[in-house]
């Protein structure tokens, strides 16, 4: 009987989902993402990626999980089974340091240590549009609500 879980190294990244205060995830240099439920502080789902890349942060639904890493990849998981669905390759040089979801689900917004912002579309994993303003690594993507408006801080 397993009576507790936690990570074996750094935790990197918190994120709750969009409006449910009971459902949390997090992303550890020990190479995992863990979905836990608040409510026992149960893991309800455990994602690895055969790399010596570590995730470095994650947004979630109740169907998929998408990550960042530092090997500069996006990564992709089911949640039900936790296996991969797919990956972006080369989405930043340096590793990707910063992700958020559309409240549509049609794109996801990325920010890297390259200082670099860019927006991909979900079902095809293209990229929509490419921004470097920043000239330092970027800490915070963030689209708002209208899915019109991207945010992002270094």
């Amino acid at each position: 009987m397993l009576l507790g879980e936690n990570h074996i190294a750094s935790v990197l990244d918190c994120s709750y989902m969009d409006g449910v205060s009971d459902k949390f995830s997090t992303s550890s240099e020990d190479g995992t993402i863990r979905l836990w439920d608040a409510n026992d502080y149960s893991v309800y789902a455990r994602c690895l990626a055969a790399t010596p890349a570590h995730p470095t942060c994650t947004v979630f639904t109740d169907e998929i999980i998408i990550s960042g890493w530092s090997d500069g990849k996006v990564r992709s998981f089911r949640v039900d089974t936790q296996d991969l669905l797919w990956t972006v390759d080369n989405a930043h040089k340096g590793g990707v340091t910063s992700l958020d979801l559309s409240y549509n689900f049609k794109f996801f917004a990325t920010g890297g240590n390259d200082g670099e912002v860019r927006v991909w579309e979900i079902r095809t994993r293209e990229l929509i549009t490419h921004l470097k303003e920043h000239t330092s690594k970027v800490t915070k993507v963030e689209i708002l609500p209208d899915d019109l408006t991207l945010y992002s801080a270094a």
